[in-house]
């Protein structure tokens, strides 16, 4: 205790408390595969968009570097894949090593959430055509304004990196923000 009397808190508060309080303070919800919100006004639509990012083999072994995606009308990431390509002699990857574990990724957004904590193989979180990978729950919403930021890390020599972003985006009057984010500035 300190000499004005107050003593630091070591103990979270219990689960419920923090959830609101209450008889049933969660529910519980499917969380793959992607659910997004879909948008009842009926002066509002929605359509699905890829966003793509590249990265070609110009870079330095080694080399971390940052792509961003804008997004210039509000939506939801309900999808991303990505998919790597030797470009070297005999366009082969080493023996028993797959596209999507030749480059590590980190995500985050124009307001510094993380999406990764931390930068990941690329299998961790992309998926493939064959098998896309899902965002989960209600997808990744994001405003007009907003961006994606992506740092890629190549691990090999010679890879041509392409990442497909699937957005839901919603299209309206330019003043229109997504309920759930008025406000957040995301």
């Amino acid at each position: 205790m300190s000499s004005d009397g107050k003593q630091a808190v070591i103990q979270a508060p219990p689960l419920q408390q923090l959830l609101g309080g209450g008889k049933r303070p969660v529910i519980r919800a499917p969380f793959l595969p992607t659910a997004p919100f879909m948008v009842t006004d009926p002066n509002v639509s929605q359509m699905p968009r890829t966003y793509v990012l590249t990265v070609e083999p110009t870079y330095t072994l080694g080399q971390t570097l940052s792509l961003t995606l804008r997004f210039d009308i509000p939506g939801t990431i309900v999808a991303w894949n990505a998919g790597a390509f030797n470009t070297g002699a005999g366009n082969a990857l080493p023996i028993g090593v797959r596209p999507l574990d030749t480059f590590t990724v980190n995500l985050t957004t124009s307001t510094r959430e993380n999406i990764t904590t931390a930068p990941v193989l690329g299998s961790a979180l992309f998926g493939s055509g064959e098998n896309p990978g899902q965002v989960g729950a209600y997808g990744y919403m994001i405003n007009a304004g907003g961006s994606l930021n992506v740092e890629v890390q190549p691990l090999l020599a010679n890879l041509r990196i392409t990442m497909a972003f699937t957005v839901l985006e919603i299209r309206a009057g330019s003043n229109y923000l997504l309920p759930a984010l008025v406000g957040a500035g995301a």
